[in-house]
């Protein structure tokens, strides 16, 4: 073959190639722009799809909030507290000064897991908000706007529309702080008559039982068997330097808050306490002596109080105290030290006796000139 024939024959091959490159460049542009419309389409569907399922999300968050706010907010409680106050009398009005007041506060295993306090024992202290559920002005309804022991209006919870209902669990616009003397609006008190009867108390964490879901604490200030809502950590931002509050707000002489009045025990009151903690059981020393009822580290094991959920009740003396005098001499003197007793009592002339139930014990006492005298000290009956 001549050389201008195989010169010939490259040149075909050549042009050949160039052909198939410029065909398959041109059915990878179109797969390319093929590949990126369906991407464009995905993408369009996604978008719709996204603007469709925030429009119907939207949709039910104003409908859930329209309920809620014609109805209100529905909050299942968590767990309950048991604490050794049966009773409103006696309970402390502030736990923070009452650190001997100790409680179990136990998780409803049925709803809420015990994980929930996984990580919660490094904290020193807790918040608890909790349902002031013996409020017995809950118990009645009221028009909506009438009268004065309501704030009335149409503004409910949810804001804006306001519930539909005309009723509403009425309570007290102003009322007197037991230190003021005069009254005040409901929001500068934390008086348990509120428009939602919903309180929040600081108390310390003690031990955390992940296996039982209880939480063992101190400076509690509630009442056996009230409705836990809520539990979170308090951190270093819960607290707020240089805080400013009114002169009633906080007491006259500096110290009052947490030394509060004298409480003796009579020679009585040390018999009953004597027949209730026999020597031997390894009570130690007499009040405020000894030991002092705390339950040690909040990895040690130690539970305070009786377990269990369910309601209120007699449950027999000393459930949380047994075996510790000290620290139920502390909590009997730390209660009496910031006086029980209601202001029409305190300005009772007359000595005489009062009672309150500490832990299923029946303690007495008089109200003295700057301090408290227990006079008897037993075991509580039943009813």
């Amino acid at each position: 073959m001549s050389s201008s024939a195989t010169s010939h024959i490259v040149a075909a091959a050549a042009v050949l190639g160039c052909v198939a490159a410029v065909a398959w460049a041109g059915n990878m542009q179109r797969k390319l722009l093929a590949e990126q419309a369906e991407a464009a389409r995905i993408r369009a569907l996604r978008e719709e799809e996204r603007r469709g399922r925030t429009a119907a999300e939207k949709a039910l968050r104003e409908k859930s909030q329209d309920r809620a706010s014609a109805e209100g907010y529905n909050m299942i409680p968590i767990g309950v507290m048991r604490t050794p106050f049966a009773d409103r009398r006696g309970t402390p009005r502030q736990g923070t000064v009452a650190p001997h007041a100790e409680a179990s506060l136990v998780l409803d295993r049925a709803n809420i897991q015990a994980e929930t306090l996984d990580s919660l024992g490094g904290f020193s202290h807790v918040w608890v908000l909790f349902v002031f559920h013996e409020n017995t002005v809950g118990a009645r309804k009221q028009p909506q706007g009438g009268g004065s022991s309501g704030c009335g209006g149409s503004g409910g919870v949810g804001g804006g529309k306001g519930p539909k209902s005309n009723t509403r669990a009425p309570f007290q616009a102003k009322i007197t702080p037991p230190r003021l003397g005069r009254k005040v609006g409901v929001f500068s008190t934390r008086s348990p008559h509120r428009p939602n009867p919903i309180g929040l108390s600081v108390c310390r964490l003690l031990a955390v039982d992940l296996k039982a879901g209880v939480l063992s604490l101190g400076g509690v200030d509630l009442v056996d068997g009230t409705p836990i809502l809520d539990i979170k950590p308090y951190t270093p931002y819960d607290s707020v330097p240089g805080c400013i509050v009114p002169d009633w707000v906080m007491p006259p002489v500096a110290g009052e808050v947490t030394s509060g009045l004298e409480v003796t025990f009579s020679p009585r009151a040390v018999a009953g306490l004597d027949a209730l903690f026999p020597r031997g059981d390894g009570s130690g020393g007499g009040a405020m002596g000894g030991e002092q009822g705390s339950s040690g580290k909040k990895g040690d094991g130690k539970r305070i109080g009786g377990g269990g959920g369910g309601g209120g009740g007699f449950k027999g003396p000393l459930a949380h105290y047994g075996g510790r005098r000290g620290a139920f001499e502390g909590c009997v003197a730390e209660v009496l030290s910031q006086d029980p007793r209601s202001v029409l009592l305190k300005a009772a002339k007359d000595v005489e006796p009062f009672n309150l139930t500490v832990d299923g014990v029946h303690v007495t006492f008089e109200a003295r000139v700057g301090k408290m005298l227990v006079t008897d000290v037993a075991v509580a009956t039943r009813g």
